[in-house]
């Protein structure tokens, strides 16, 4: 019993194509005939056989020069195999059609102001078009992990690398530092980046936690110490606190492009480049290939993301 146990450890038991061989030899009636219907040498088709009597530890066929019957063994395998290969074909040709078109379900996570603002609209967008898909999308600042959290994709600004997840580039990041008219006529308008530790300047709890602004200069990397009296996990909250004349705001270009172009927002040290993540990523565990329904969800974004956001398209 401990040998046949070791021996049908070597090679699994179900291997579904030697099953297959099998119940070809079985109809065929002989070796050399399932040979000649799959194309191959009867030699491919007797190792096989060996394969699967060595798994299961019986042997399933009584083979001579003129004939062939089955084992008692055999006899049973071969009443079951018919209904157990049909299950496993039904359930391979599921996989493939969830693999082959865009249909089934995406459990995403994102940012909250990046959401309502673009992802919420983009997503039913993409589902009056792919009316067989599912999406979940779950709001929220904070880094998530794809893999112990339960999700498709993890859409963040960050790099365009990482060190175990597959990154997608979806659009760029830019930040700017901006302020209500109101304020800067009351506090007075920045001239340097030293003059912002004088300045009430707000910080998002996630993605500015340290209190450092990181600058560039004339392509000289500067950081400069902030302090303010209020400090906000949501993008868009910020933005309203800002636009009340509160204090000065470092916060996404896309949370604040409308309001700078009407005017009700001025950008604070325009010449000064914020350094943040360059991109707007998604992140997968899938590897080069990711599922139809997810490949499907990302190349819709990918491809209509940067348009809401006023940029052009990313290269492939």
């Amino acid at each position: 019993m401990g040998e046949r146990r070791r021996r049908g450890q070597d090679t699994p038991a179900h291997d579904v194509e030697s099953l297959r061989v099998f119940m070809e030899v079985v109809l065929a009636g002989s070796l050399s005939a399932a040979a000649r219907k799959r194309g191959v040498a009867t030699s491919a088709v007797s190792k096989r056989l060996a394969q699967l009597e060595k798994s299961l530890g019986v042997p399933l066929l009584v083979r001579s020069s003129r004939s062939m019957r089955l084992t008692e063994a055999g006899q049973a395998l071969a009443e079951r195999a018919p209904s157990a290969l049909r299950e496993v074909e039904d359930a391979f040709a599921s996989a493939r059609e969830l693999g082959t078109a865009t249909q089934g379900a995406v459990r995403v996570s994102a940012p909250v102001t990046l959401t309502e603002m673009h992802l919420a609209p983009l997503t039913a967008d993409f589902l009056l078009a792919e009316p067989s898909m599912r999406v979940e999308l779950v709001v929220d600042d904070r880094f998530v992990d794809p893999v112990k959290d339960g999700f498709d994709l993890v859409i963040r600004s960050g790099p365009a690398t990482h060190v175990s997840l597959v990154v997608k580039k979806l659009a760029r990041d830019s930040r700017v530092l901006c302020a209500s008219p109101d304020y800067l006529k009351r506090a007075g308008t920045p001239a340097t980046p030293e003059d912002l530790s004088r300045h009430n300047c707000m910080r998002h709890a996630f993605n500015d936690s340290s209190g450092r602004w990181a600058l560039n200069v004339e392509g000289q990397g500067r950081t400069v110490l902030v302090r303010g009296n209020l400090r906000l996990n949501h993008g868009g909250a910020l933005k309203a606190a800002v636009l009340r004349g509160l204090g000065i705001g470092y916060l996404p270009l896309f949370v604040v492009r409308e309001e700078l172009e009407r005017g009700t927002l001025v950008r604070v040290l325009p010449q000064v480049e914020v350094e943040a993540p360059p991109f707007l990523i998604a992140l997968h565990p899938y590897g080069r290939r990711p599922p139809r329904p997810v490949r499907g969800y990302l190349e819709y974004l990918a491809a209509h993301l940067p348009q809401r956001l006023g940029q052009p398209p990313l290269p492939r």
